[in-house]
C-alpha cells in the first residue's frame, strides 16, 4: 500500500496536478483529500510500480468520471507528461490504458491546444534570457508578447499602455520588489485575470494559505511544462467568462 512518508514527500506536485487538472484550487484540493482518505483506508495499491506512480494512479481515479474537458483524459496525459516528467509507460500505468495509446493522447491534447484562444501575453521576469524563451514558447502557441517588465513599476506602466489575457510573473522581480505584489495591483484592476508565477522554490508557495496561486512554473523550466500550464491557465479563464 502506499506509504504516508512517500504520500507527505509528494503532496506539493499532487496538489500541483490536481489543481492544474481541476482548474480551481479548491476544487483540486477537494480530490487530494478524497485520495488521502482512501489511503487510509488502504487503497492505492499497485504492485510492481513505484509510490509515486502509485500516488498518482489514486489520484486520477479521482478524475476519470468527471465530465470536464480540463479533466479529459488526453489532457490528463499531457499534464503527466509535460508538468510531472513521466514517460509513457508510467503514464499508461496511471491512466490504466495501453503503453501504445499514450501517443495518440498527446497528439490530440496537442490539437487541441492549437485550438485555444490566442491572447496578448505580459512577461514580468528580471532575467533577460529567460524572458525571451517564455516569449518565443507563447509566440510558438500563438500568442502576442506585448511587453516584457523586470519591475513592480514598469509592470504598472505596460499595463498602462495594454491590457493581456494572460500574465506571466516571476516571483522575484529586479527592484527587490516581488511579483506578488504586482499580481496584487493587476487584479485590482482586472480581477479574473489569470496570472502564471514562476519560481526556483515552487513548494514554498503550495503552503496551503488562502493566498497561494493556482499556477505555477518552477525554475528551471521545460518549454512543454510551460505550454501545459499557459494552457490550463486559458482553459481555466474561458471557462469562466
Amino acid at each position: 500500500m502506499l506509504e504516508s512518508n512517500s504520500i507527505i514527500q509528494l503532496l506539493p506536485v499532487l496538489r500541483r496536478f490536481a489543481r492544474a487538472v481541476m482548474l480551481d484550487a479548491k476544487l483540486g484540493d477537494a480530490c487530494i483529500e478524497k485520495m488521502l482518505n482512501q489511503v487510509l483506508q488502504g487503497e492505492g495499491r499497485k504492485d510492481g510500480v513505484s509510490q509515486e506512480v502509485a500516488a498518482f494512479s489514486l489520484l486520477d481515479r479521482q478524475f476519470a468520471d468527471l465530465e470536464l474537458p480540463s479533466a479529459a483524459l488526453h489532457r490528463r496525459a499531457l499534464l503527466l507528461t509535460a508538468m510531472e516528467g513521466f514517460p509513457d509507460a508510467d503514464v499508461a500505468k496511471i491512466l490504466q490504458i495501453a503503453t501504445q495509446d499514450v501517443m495518440q493522447l498527446l497528439i490530440s491534447a496537442e490539437t487541441d491546444l492549437t485550438k485555444s484562444l490566442a491572447t496578448d501575453v505580459l512577461i514580468i521576469e528580471d532575467e533577460v534570457l529567460i524572458a525571451r524563451l517564455l516569449g518565443k514558447i507563447v509566440t510558438n502557441l500563438g500568442h502576442t508578447v506585448v511587453g516584457y517588465a523586470t519591475t513592480h513599476t514598469e509592470t504598472l506602466q505596460k499595463l498602462g499602455e495594454h491590457t493581456p489575457g494572460l500574465v506571466l510573473a516571476d516571483v522575484n522581480l529586479a527592484d527587490g520588489s516581488l511579483g506578488s505584489d504586482a499580481a496584487r495591483d493587476i487584479w485590482e484592476k482586472h480581477p479574473n485575470m489569470p496570472i502564471i508565477f514562476i519560481t526556483a522554490y515552487p513548494d514554498l508557495l503550495l503552503s496551503g494559505e488562502k493566498s497561494e496561486p493556482d499556477f505555477l512554473i518552477p525554475k528551471p523550466f521545460r518549454p512543454e511544462y510551460v505550454q501545459a500550464v499557459v494552457s490550463q491557465a486559458l482553459m481555466r479563464t474561458s471557462r469562466n467568462t
